[in-house]
């Protein structure tokens, strides 16, 4: 069988989540452009 039982149950959660996707993906970034930065100046 392809689909386990009770998969697709929670219709609410994957629409929160959706809402949430792009904070997290700019706290990411934000976080790598602090890292960069960092290594930057700590190289020159």
């Amino acid at each position: 069988m392809a689909v386990k039982n009770g998969q697709y149950d929670d219709d609410y959660t994957p629409s929160v989540r959706m809402l949430f996707d792009d904070e997290l993906k700019k706290v990411k970034n934000e976080e790598l452009k602090k890292l960069s930065n960092h290594k930057q100046t700590s190289n020159t």
